[in-house]
């Protein structure tokens, strides 16, 4: 009897620990899901819904550019949110939303597209690739 207690036992731990593997990503695989959206989309945006920096940013791309084939990810949806931005550090240098790549190269936050569009530099950037 003790012993079949011990097997349910071991059985129910391997049973949930298999599920807590799948459920969470191996981090590789994270990395791999954020450089692919980088590099397949042309215009990426890494924001968080509440964030009123991340609003800025898309509302001057979106709404005032309108920009064609941008993709957001709202990071503060995802259980992996800290991972992402862990990644997001060795990428850009910085860990903050938003954070945008045009063509898999960043170019900034929400200040930093802000300056780039008081300069007259943001638009022509966008032109030129062809997402105007």
């Amino acid at each position: 009897m003790k012993y079949i207690f011990v097997s349910l036992l071991i059985i129910c731990v391997l049973f949930f620990a298999v599920k807590a593997i799948k459920k969470s990503p191996h981090p590789d695989d994270l990395e791999k899901e954020i450089d692919d959206l980088i590099h397949n989309h042309r215009l990426m945006v890494f924001s968080k819904t509440y964030c009123p920096y991340s609003k800025r940013a898309k509302k001057l791309l979106h709404e005032t550019l309108k920009a064609k084939e941008m993709e957001v990810l709202e990071i503060n949806e995802r259980e992996d949110m800290s991972k992402i931005q862990d990644h997001l550090l060795s990428i850009s240098g910085v860990r903050t939303v938003p954070q945008v790549f045009l063509d898999g190269k960043f170019i900034g936050g929400a200040t930093d597209l802000e300056k780039m569009q008081k300069k007259g530099n943001l638009r022509p950037m966008l032109v030129k690739a062809n997402l105007l």
